[in-house]
């Protein structure tokens, strides 16, 4: 998702991580913060699912008050939404 120097097969390259298994797991009502957060970026990547966007990103909401992230998976989660921002703005 991050590259220095885009190649035209970037996107494919990584649609492996949002597969419709990967993805069904990330939507159980038990998923941690991290596994949430990829399911979001996984429907705006994909285009998929994105009715259920607003809910999941209330249950996301509702597990961050619930459960603090360590650190390396905030790293993680900014390191995304920061490319997401230079990519499409």
């Amino acid at each position: 998702m991050i590259t220095t120097h885009p190649f035209e097969t970037a996107h494919e390259s990584v649609l492996p991580l949002w597969s419709q298994t990967v993805q069904a797991q990330r939507s159980a009502p038990d998923a941690r913060v991290p596994e949430l957060f990829m399911f979001l970026h996984g429907m705006l990547f994909t285009n998929i699912q994105l009715d259920n966007f607003s809910a999941t990103l209330m249950h996301l909401l509702e597990r961050l008050d619930i459960e603090e992230p360590e650190g390396q998976e905030w790293t993680m989660m900014a390191a995304v939404n920061i490319s997401v921002l230079l990519k499409y703005g």
